[in-house]
């Protein structure tokens, strides 16, 4: 902990990195004078509650979906022209062409993490360099599918793990921020997690590892949360916004001379995950001649509001599918729209400059969702994951209305879109 001259305490925070202070005196955030309760932790058995509730969550999301489409196999999203159905097990059930999605590319990386050929696994990429820069998900199936459990099998259980993990941060976070324990479940209910579960992809595991360092940079165990980060960067290259932004504001402070002895301990939180992407990012270039995020086709984000705009019949509401296409973005930048409101309202107070810019950026970001994220209301959501990720963590520290109406509502969107998945889950069969 670090005081500054007006007797606050400092705690380095989340997402986008920088601190929760609190007052030694009273704290800005929950209005206690007890800072010792702000800086507890969960106990053990809450802790335990929060993994068995997540657990439970993610197994509905993965297996019992599975169970209603009749093949685990189904959340993969196999399709052509991608997956060549005379290539992969029998066991896989390839979807027609409309039903694909990106859960079939980390599964050929989990079967084979560093092959160049145009087809592996039954399976040929669409932009290799950018998928397997999200190598921390397919390495962690890779890893599990060594049991008896198959690579399809594994993908899915990993996501319901890493629910269970959301549901021990959650806790630990909403312990910290002095709020019940329990209300920290709320993050098990963020959107882009319902489609990273359902979709195979990488969200979900890359929100874990970005909740579980955050928890740990509460503890003030600052490398086991540089760890945490470094596979989140790992998993989804936007987990990078956390210790770039860390980092940023341990560099200003130098500038500035403003630094604190705590900065040196802080400097691993947002350095190592750099060094470690940095690292990745040369053997992908080694493999495929790019660099990841640099070898989209660039339609994944535009200038802020035009997506909209210039995306094909994403304002044709004639069937259901296409009314979710305006309903679940415009939820989503609802929710964000609410936190910005809590924000100025100082309903969520004690965060410095930091954590505003990092949600900001995260805001800017999914504002921008161009054409090829908002082409359905699935992707439109894991584009909008990181402002809606971070908006969550920062109204758990809020107390006003608007900070509860944002927390209410997404865990109203949240399961509302896990019960619209279990719904229509035979039809995707």
């Amino acid at each position: 902990m670090v005081c500054d001259h007006s007797g606050h305490t400092e705690v380095p925070f989340q997402g986008a990195s920088g601190y929760v202070r609190m007052s030694v005196a009273e704290s800005p955030i929950t209005g206690s004078s007890d800072s010792a309760q702000l800086r507890a932790g969960p106990s053990m058995s809450q802790m335990i509650v929060g993994a068995l509730v997540g657990l439970t969550v993610g197994t509905i999301l993965t297996f019992g979906l599975a169970a209603r489409t009749g093949s685990t196999s189904t959340l993969v999203h196999f399709a052509p022209p991608f997956t060549d159905a005379a290539s992969v097990p029998d066991s896989i059930r390839v979807l027609p062409e409309t039903r694909g999605y990106d859960g079939q590319f980390y599964f050929r990386l989990a079967e084979s993490p560093l092959s160049t050929a145009q087809q592996a696994a039954g399976v040929q990429f669409d932009h290799p360099a950018l998928r397997t820069t999200r190598i921390g998900y397919p390495l962690l199936t890779a890893a599990l599918s060594r049991t008896p459990v198959s690579t399809v099998s594994a993908m899915l259980l990993v996501n319901a793990i890493a629910y269970g993990a959301i549901g021990v941060a959650g806790t630990s976070i909403a312990a910290f921020a002095g709020r019940r324990p329990q209300l920290g479940v709320a993050l098990l209910f963020v959107p882009a997690f319902v489609y990273g579960t359902t979709m195979s992809v990488t969200d979900t595991v890359a929100g874990a590892f970005v909740l579980t360092g955050l928890s740990l940079c509460l503890r003030t165990a600052y490398v086991p949360a540089a760890v945490a980060f470094g596979a989140a960067a790992l998993t989804r290259e936007t987990a990078l916004l956390i210790p770039v932004v860390i980092l940023a504001g341990l560099i200003y402070r130098r500038i500035r001379d403003r630094s604190s002895p705590e900065d040196s301990q802080l400097v691993v939180v947002g350095l190592l995950p750099i060094v470690c992407f940095v690292a990745w990012q040369s053997v992908v270039v080694a493999l495929w001649g790019e660099v990841g995020p640099l070898s989209s086709s660039g339609k994944n984000l535009t200038i802020p509001f035009l997506g909209p705009i210039v995306t094909d019949n994403s304002l044709d509401p004639v069937t259901t599918e296409q009314w979710m296409n305006i309903l679940v973005p415009g939820a989503m930048i609802s929710i964000i729209a609410m936190t910005v409101v809590a924000f100025l309202r100082r309903e969520v107070e004690g965060f410095n400059t930091n954590f505003v810019i990092g949600f900001g950026v995260a805001t800017i970001i999914a504002l921008s969702v161009g054409p090829a994220l908002l082409e359905t209301y699935r992707s439109s959501v894991r584009g909008m994951g990181d402002a809606a990720l971070l908006a969550t963590v920062a109204v758990l520290f809020g107390t006003g209305t608007w900070s509860r109406l944002t927390l209410l509502s997404v865990v109203v969107v949240g399961g509302g879109l896990m019960m619209w998945e279990l719904r229509i889950a035979p039809d995707l069969s």
